[in-house]
C-alpha cells in the first residue's frame, strides 16, 4: 500500500532552511502543529500560516442593518452590530390617559411620542343594558310549572309562580291506626284521604323464632372445652362441660384416668395432696408456667416459666378445711 508523506520539520529548521515550496505544496512544522502552502514564489519565512481554527475578533462599530464578516486570511469572525438609533426603545412607550368612551371603543397609537390612549366603548354601541334599567315586574298568576320571563325592550322580568291546586299540602297527611299483624307487615297509603297505614308483621310471617319457642336441653357429657350448641330446628340450647381446668390463660387437661397433661405437654400421674411447694413467689429453676403444688394452707399455681430468680412466677390461693 502506498503513503504519501508531508513535508516536515522543527519551526526553527524551517526558518533556518527557509525552502521555496511548490505551488501547492505543505510543509508541516512537527512542533507546532502549523502549516504552510507554497505558491512556487515566495520563500518559507514570508509564507502566512494556514488557519488551523476559526476565532472571533472585536466588535466592529455599529452600522446600518449589522452583520458578520469573515478574513479568509486570518481566520477571523467580525460582528458588527446593527444600527438602532432611530428606533424607539421600550422606556420611550408608555399609556396615556384613558379617553372618553365613545363608540365600540379602541386602542390607539402615536408613533412620535411612543404613547398608547385607550378609549373604552359606550354601553349602548355594544348592546349592552345598564344595570339601572332592569327591574322586576308584578308577579304574575300561577300557571304550569312557574318560570321567569325577561323583556330585552324594557328590561323587565316577570316571575310566574307554578300551580300547585292540585298537589297535596303536608297539614293533609297523617298516620292512621295500626292494623293488625299480617305476613311481612307493610305500610299502604291513601291518596285521597293522604292517610298512611301500618301493618306490622307476624313473627311466622318473618320466618322469626318467639321466646316461647326456645329452651335448654339436657346437659351433655363433659368433652373437651365444653361449650354451648344451638338446635335452629328445635330451639333448643345444650351445654357441653369442659374436662379443662383453666388457670388465667393456661389449661390443664384432665383425662379419663385422672391423668393431668400441662400447657408444655409434660404429664403429671401422682396425686396433688402434698409436695413441695415454692418457697417464694420467684420459684427456683426448672419451675415452668402451669405446674402447681399445695399443703394444707395453699393452692400454689405458676403463672411463668422461671426466669432470674427475682420475677415473681407463682401464686397462691388460701384453701378452708372441709370435708367431702
Amino acid at each position: 500500500m502506498a503513503k504519501i508523506k508531508l513535508r516536515r520539520d522543527t519551526a526553527s529548521n524551517w526558518t533556518s532552511a527557509d525552502p521555496t515550496l511548490a505551488a501547492g505544496e505543505p510543509g508541516y512544522e512537527s512542533d507546532t502543529g502549523l502549516f504552510k502552502y507554497g505558491d512556487g514564489a515566495t520563500a518559507w519565512t514570508a509564507l502566512d500560516y494556514a488557519p488551523a481554527y476559526l476565532t472571533v475578533g472585536t466588535e466592529g462599530a455599529a452600522s446600518g442593518d449589522g452583520g458578520i464578516s469573515y478574513d479568509i486570511g486570518t481566520a477571523v469572525l467580525t460582528y458588527t452590530p446593527p444600527d438602532v438609533s432611530a428606533l424607539i426603545g421600550l422606556t420611550n412607550i408608555s399609556v396615556g390617559t384613558e379617553a372618553v368612551a365613545s363608540g365600540d371603543g379602541g386602542i390607539a397609537y402615536n408613533n412620535t411620542t411612543g404613547v398608547f390612549t385607550y378609549t373604552p366603548p359606550t354601553a349602548l354601541s355594544i348592546g349592552a343594558v345598564a344595570l339601572t334599567a332592569l327591574s322586576v315586574g308584578t308577579e304574575a298568576a300561577a300557571s304550569g310549572d312557574g318560570g321567569i320571563a325577561y323583556n330585552n325592550t324594557t328590561g323587565v322580568f316577570t316571575y310566574t309562580p307554578p300551580d300547585v291546586s292540585a298537589l297535596i299540602g303536608l297539614t293533609a297527611l297523617s298516620v292512621g291506626t295500626e292494623a293488625a299483624a299480617s305476613g311481612d307487615g307493610g305500610i299502604s297509603y291513601d291518596n285521597t284521604t293522604g292517610v298512611f297505614t301500618y301493618t306490622p308483621p307476624t313473627a311466622s310471617g318473618i320466618g322469626a323464632l318467639v321466646l316461647a319457642d326456645i329452651s335448654v336441653g339436657t346437659e351433655a357429657a363433659a368433652s373437651g372445652g365444653g361449650g354451648i350448641a344451638y338446635d335452629n330446628t328445635t330451639g333448643v340450647f345444650t351445654y357441653t362441660p369442659t374436662t379443662k381446668l383453666v388457670n388465667g390463660a393456661h389449661e390443664l387437661v384432665v383425662g379419663s384416668t385422672g391423668v393431668l397433661t400441662f400447657p408444655d405437654a409434660s404429664v403429671q400421674t401422682t396425686a396433688f395432696t402434698g409436695g413441695v411447694v415454692p418457697a417464694t413467689s420467684a420459684g427456683v429453676a426448672g419451675d415452668k408456667v402451669g405446674m402447681i403444688a399445695a399443703n394444707a394452707n395453699y393452692l400454689y399455681t405458676c403463672t411463668a416459666d422461671y426466669t432470674d430468680g427475682l420475677s415473681d412466677i407463682w401464686s397462691r390461693t388460701a384453701v378452708t378445711a372441709s370435708t367431702w
